[in-house]
């Protein structure tokens, strides 16, 4: 039985509760100006005219990350924490603070 929330890749849904907002250019320099964060850690590219949900996988250490494309064509992959933490909740000079996760 499946359960939880379906969607395509290529369509953006959002899940009741959910925003959407710019990735600044301040969490990587250089990047391309056409990705989303999500308050659920989901990334939108809306490079072409359809955009599309970009795959979140798993950093060595377990963490969720995301490629995300810069200006002069090379790729970076951030951690998906990092870019919500610095778009959701930007304090001057976060950019180089530690996210520190307190898991019970």
């Amino acid at each position: 039985m499946k359960r939880g929330i379906f969607y395509d890749r290529n369509q953006m849904v959002t899940i009741p509760g959910e925003l959407w907002l710019p990735i600044p250019d301040s969490v990587v320099p250089g990047i391309k100006p056409y990705y989303y964060i999500s308050t659920k850690g989901r990334v939108w590219s809306a490079k072409s005219g359809e955009g599309m949900l970009r795959s979140i996988s798993l950093s060595r250490r377990g963490y969720p990350s995301v490629t995300l494309a810069r200006n002069d064509h090379t790729t970076v992959r951030i951690l998906v924490h990092r870019i919500e933490m610095i778009v959701f909740n930007w304090i001057p000079g976060c950019e180089n603070l530690e996210v520190n996760h307190i898991d019970g």
